[in-house]
């Protein structure tokens, strides 16, 4: 079982996140699926996949990476990090062209070889920090802490 389930989240991170196969949502997830997260509650297939495509648009190609995974019966708990470069609207802000790196922490439930109910949790100051409120002092100095404006090709 832990195996399977295991196996089950690297699909969602390597097939749904990374690749971008919105289609697997209705194998990878239970219809009445729930989710949780720092942008409130989802329900449902469609819920979710609203939610994914929100963050397509504002961070197109963005990848997940794993860094932990570990499971107990039907629960999985993943740490991982988020890569992406703001080409989109998000929650009001225009984009910035700049790369973002969040690290976060998934935690599922399973049935029936499906996602159930999850729960995610990011650094939502992280964010905030390297697209909208980094100083201009930071910028021109060339901090370490900001990559540099991304252009879309």
């Amino acid at each position: 079982m832990r195996d399977e389930n295991q196996a089950l989240i690297r699909r969602v991170v390597e097939l749904l996140f990374n690749r971008k196969l919105i289609g697997l949502i209705d194998d990878l997830y239970a219809p009445d699926c729930r989710s949780d997260s720092p942008e409130g509650l989802c329900v449902g297939q469609d819920a979710l996949r609203a939610l994914f495509e929100k963050y397509e648009r504002a961070f197109p190609g963005f990848r997940i990476e794993i860094r932990d995974l570990l499971s107990s019966g039907d629960r999985i708990v993943l740490q991982y990090t988020f890569h992406g470069v703001h080409l989109g609207d998000l929650a009001g802000y225009p984009p910035t062209g700049r790369r973002l790196h969040v690290p976060g922490v998934l935690i599922a439930r399973v049935a029936n070889s499906r996602i159930v109910e999850q729960s995610l949790y990011w650094d939502s100051l992280g964010p905030v920090r390297q697209l909208w409120l980094a100083s201009v002092v930071e910028r021109q100095s060339g901090s370490p802490n900001l990559a540099p404006p991304v252009r879309a090709i």
